[in-house]
Parts: structure tokens; sequence; C-alpha cells
């Protein structure tokens, strides 16, 4: 019978590969939890605000997706059609679009596509909503949404409901 040494058994031993199994998982080839894209946005006015916050949505919870912000503006030119596509191109054969980061970039878009009068609007509509034929349900939403977009305090609220 053949036998080996203690140094040559240790040397072999070292020299195999790991069990496949008992190597911990690395962190890179963990996925980000799947998310609905937005809806692709053609930029009109009352869609923009909502497609912003969902493109926030999708970064914050695929954060290993989306690493960089050149990632995030290539999404969401990706989903940007008609007149808003067609500015993102303006933009970017312009070059402004070079060393952008994602919060210029989408404080970019709520500008062109969401003017800031937008508060000052849901004020003006949030002072003439009527129920009308309406439910008080349906009614005490569209007052809601407007109350936050609008940003009154709570007293003015009550008042103007």
């Amino acid at each position: 019978m053949d036998y080996y040494s203690f140094e040559a058994v240790t040397k072999h031993l070292l020299a195999l590969p790991p069990y496949p199994h008992s190597a911990p998982r690395a962190a890179s080839r963990r996925r980000d939890p799947p998310i609905p894209k937005p809806d692709v946005f053609d930029g009109s006015v009352d869609n923009c605000r909502g497609f912003l916050l969902q493109c926030r949505r999708v970064f914050d919870q695929q954060p290993r997706t989306f690493r960089m912000d050149r990632e995030k503006i290539s999404y969401v030119i990706n989903r940007l059609c008609g007149k808003a596509l067609t500015w993102a191109e303006a933009a970017d054969s312009s070059g402004v679009l070079i060393g952008t980061t994602i919060t210029e970039f989408l404080d970019e878009i709520q500008t062109v596509f969401s003017p800031s009068s937008h508060q000052g609007q849901a004020a003006r509509e949030l002072m003439t909503i009527r129920q009308g034929a309406r439910r008080v349900l349906d009614y005490s939403i569209d007052f809601r949404v407007l109350a936050t977009e609008a940003g009154l305090e709570d007293r003015a609220l009550r008042a103007a409901f």
C-alpha cells in the first residue's frame, strides 16, 4: 500500500477548487426586484409629474440596475415619445445633456413640461371646485388631490371644503 505524506495530501487538497455550494453568493449576482415601467411620456402637462414620480420610484427600487446617472437618463429618454422625445433630441444634439445629473435632467423635464404655476392653478381650482351631481366620495378625492397640489394650510382647506 502506498502512503502519501501529510504535506503531499495537504498540498493536493489546497489545489482543488472550492466546493461550489459552500461559497457565498456574490452580491453582484443578486437582482433588483421587478417593478413596472412608467407609461411612455409624450409631453402632456397633466402626466408629467406622475411620470417623473414613477421614474424616481424605479430608480429607488432598483439601485443595482441603475447605478449611474447616465443609465437613469437613458432609461427616461427611452420612455419618451412625441414632444418630450423631440425636446430630448434637441437637448442631446445641443450638448445640454453632457455631464447632466439625473436630478438636473428630471428638473429640466419638469420645468419644460410642468410649469411652476401648477401650484397656483391647483389653488384656483380648489376654490372653484363644486360637488354638483357627483358622489361625495368622488368630490372628496378630487378635492384632496387639488389640496395636496396647492399646498394650502389645514384651516384654509377646511373652509374651502
